[in-house]
């Protein structure tokens, strides 16, 4: 039988065992915001030099219109005591059709 040596390299603890040879530059991205009312708008999709700084400006004005949706608050109007006390005693769910957990 011929038998072959095998050589390795261990990686080591005190110094990479890579070497950097190429730049990688982004060149181009695709995202698309959507929420859980399944509304969603079309993607946002770039290709060009410049994709890392275009990316971050356009998810930085998504990240600012979803903030704005989020402050909006709605005056939540109390229940009328019939209402509040049907709402205690309710054992099924009537949009589901199922009981609900004690």
């Amino acid at each position: 039988m011929l038998y072959r040596a095998i050589s390795f390299m261990c990686p080591s603890s005190t110094r990479s065992s890579t070497e950097k040879y190429q730049k990688h530059e982004p060149f181009s991205f695709c995202f698309f915001v959507c929420s859980s009312n399944r509304k969603s708008k079309p993607p946002i999709v770039y290709r060009g030099s410049d994709a890392s700084k275009v990316f971050m400006e356009a998810v930085t004005k998504e990240a600012r219109e979803i903030e704005k949706l989020y402050s909006i608050n709605k005056e939540i109007f109390p229940l009328s005591s019939e209402k509040e006390k049907n709402s205690t005693t309710l054992l099924l769910c009537a949009m589901l059709a199922v009981e609900f957990l004690q």
